[in-house]
């Protein structure tokens, strides 16, 4: 599971002398599963005691699908926008966005086709050298040569 995003909140019906009253925490994360989950908590800490989200009295529900976001951007809008529809903590005063929806790989990947010819050639390499060359490694560099 990997968090999304964390929404600072606060209560306008309880500042005073311009401070942020009622402070509350919203994290949004993307399970395994692919289905988002939410967690509401009290401060801007994350070791704040739990809260049920039924408590801020959303109009609209949550979406439980990344599906129609394809960046952690529109989610946000759309989160930002439900809180605004209950009562309470739903002021928000910062979004953190900390990992977008789905993630860039970091490296090519080659067919098994592909993987398996490879091995192939490698072996008959491999069987070629001498114990000499083995032991000095001049296979690894053959057949690293071969793979780029």
């Amino acid at each position: 599971m990997k968090t999304l995003i964390i929404f600072r909140l606060y209560d306008l019906s309880y500042s005073r002398n311009g401070e942020y009253g009622n402070k509350e925490s919203l994290r949004v994360s993307l399970g395994d599963d692919n289905v988002l989950r939410y967690s509401l908590f009290g401060g801007w800490q994350d070791s704040g005691i739990g809260f049920a989200i039924s408590n801020l009295q959303l109009q609209k529900s949550l979406p439980l699908s990344p599906k129609g976001y394809p960046t952690v951007k529109g989610l946000e809008y759309e989160v930002t926008s439900i809180l605004r529809t209950g009562v309470g903590s739903h002021t928000v005063y910062k979004a953190e966005i900390l990992n977008d929806i789905k993630d860039k790989p970091k490296t090519k990947s080659i067919s098994l086709k592909v993987y398996k010819e490879l091995q192939r050639q490698a072996k008959e390499i491999i069987a070629d050298m001498s114990d000499a060359e083995k032991g000095e490694g001049h296979g690894m560099l053959r057949v690293l040569n071969l793979m780029e």
